[in-house]
Parts: C-alpha cells; structure tokens; sequence
C-alpha cells in the first residue's frame, strides 16, 4: 500500500488546524508559572471570552481595543478573584489582560513556529508552520484594536459544540455549495463528514432512548420522549429529502464529465456517500417509528 493511501491531504490540512490549538494549552500550562498573585487565573476561560468578544465586534466602528477587552474580561476575573478568596484589583486585571494578550500575540507580534510531520513520496517529511492567532492594527479612528486570523476565527467557530442537527444541515449545504463551484475533491472530504455525522446522530439518539429506559422515573415516557422521537423524525424527514435532492444533483453533475476523469470519480464517491446517508436516516427512521408505534 503507497503512502498516499495512509496519509492524504485532507490529513495534512486537519493537523495544521489542530496545531493552531498548541499555544493555546501552552498558556494554560504557564498559569502556575506566573507570579502568586495572578496564578489563580485561568487563562482558557478568558481566552474563549476574548474570541468571542472580539468575533461579536467584529466591524469598522466596533473593533475592540484593550480597554474594552479588559472591560468584557472584569466580570470573569472577578469571579476568578472570589474563588480564590483575594480582594478584586483593577490594576491586577489589567495586567493579566496585557499578559493574555502578549501571549496570544506571541509577546512580539511575531508568529509561533512550529514544526509538524507529515507523509508524502514514500517518506516522512517534516514542514513548518507560524501561527498566529490574535493582531492588532490601527481602526479608522485611530485606535489600537484587535481581530483574529482566519485561522484562530475557524478554530473558534469550529470548536463550539455545535447541535448535531445543526451540523448536519450547515454540513449538507456546504456539499451542495462544492458540487456547484466544482469543488469535487473537497466534495468528497465533506460528504465523508456528513456520513460520520448521520452515524453520530442516530447513536446519540439511541443512546438517549437505552439510558432513559435503564431508569424510568427520570423521563416522562409519555410526553418527553415522544416529543423526542417526534423532533427525531422531523429532522430525519428534511435530511433524507435534502439528501435525495443532492444525490439527483451529484448525477446531474456527473452527466456532464468526461469519462475517465478524477472529477467523476469524485462525485460518484460523493454520490455514494450521501446515499449512505440516506439509508442510515432511512433505518433510523423505520426504527424510531417503531418506537413511537
């Protein structure tokens, strides 16, 4: 078997995401390295609220600079002071807010390095890596404002515990998006998400169903289930429909390739994983209708 069949792009791209996470762990790793007074910080916490603020501001006129930083921040840092019984410091804040940002900028605005592996050729190969996560720039009036890179807004956004319904939906649009741009290749990539996900949700499903009959008396069997079940089916209704539409779509596509291409390859391939999930959502479907029968 070459390398290509153990290691593929898609791989290489997934890593290099995962790596912009590493300085992020490196901060929390350095809490009890600060000094006494600001090691009861939790620097995670605070950096999720900091993307979030800066995401939510995100804008001309309402980019966020340090002082409206530390002002989103007070509340959790204050709490963080209560719990470890310390008296609340305005200027203690400040420095922990200038601290998290120095470190989320890599103290001088220069990107982290790092290396990673990957296989390619018959051989391992090591490649670099900067990332940066947060910068500053200069607004239109004339303040020292923050944004994200693209990459630490993905990381953001992806990392939320997005509703699995919601993810399958968002997940199925973006394979229509790519069969319509002629995006095949990356076609494929998602349609290989939206299978794992169809799989995900029938198993938290279930698991829902298994666990709540173990112990009765803590589900109304009569109301809360079914109206589970019912919302189940629901969304399973829309899926198989969207999936269907899809499927004629990735045939519609495929009519109008040359034979022997790596574009049909790929969307057949797309086209058999959306039917795979059509007949998961199907089985589920014929299952939890035996449910509520």
């Amino acid at each position: 078997m070459s390398t290509n069949e153990h290691w593929n792009p898609t791989l290489t791209r997934r890593l290099r995401a995962l790596l912009h996470a590493d300085p992020l762990l490196g901060m929390r790793n350095g809490d009890s390295r600060r000094e006494e007074s600001l090691q009861h910080y939790d620097s995670l916490p605070l950096v999720i609220k900091a993307f979030d603020f800066i995401t939510e501001h995100m804008g001309l006129e309402q980019a966020v600079d340090r002082r409206q930083l530390t002002e989103a921040l007070k509340p959790l840092l204050e709490k963080m002071d209560d719990a470890a019984a310390i008296e609340r410091s305005r200027e203690r804040h400040v420095t922990m807010v200038n601290r998290l940002v120095n470190a989320l900028r890599n103290r001088t605005g220069q990107p982290f390095e790092m290396e990673y592996t990957v296989f390619d050729a018959g051989a391992a190969i090591r490649r670099g890596l900067q990332v940066r996560l947060i910068e500053e720039y200069e607004s239109i009036d004339g303040r020292i404002v923050f944004r994200l890179t693209k990459e630490a807004l993905n990381l953001f956004l992806n990392a939320l515990d997005l509703d699995i319904e919601d993810a399958q939906t968002a997940t199925e649009a973006v394979i229509q998006s790519q069969l319509n741009r002629g995006k095949f290749n990356e076609a494929v990539e998602t349609a290989k998400r939206a299978r794992i996900q169809s799989i995900r949700y029938y198993e938290s499903i279930v698991t829902i169903i298994q666990q709540t009959k173990r112990d009765l008396s803590e589900v109304d069997w009569n109301v809360e289930v079914p109206n589970l079940l019912k919302n189940a089916l629901s969304h399973l209704a829309t899926r198989i429909a969207t999936e269907r539409a899809m499927w004629l779509s990735a045939h519609r596509t495929n009519d109008t390739q040359s034979p022997h291409t790596d574009h049909l390859r790929q969307i057949i391939t797309v086209a058999e994983l959306v039917d795979d999930c059509i007949q998961i959502h199907i089985q589920f479907q014929t299952r939890l209708m035996q449910s509520l029968g």
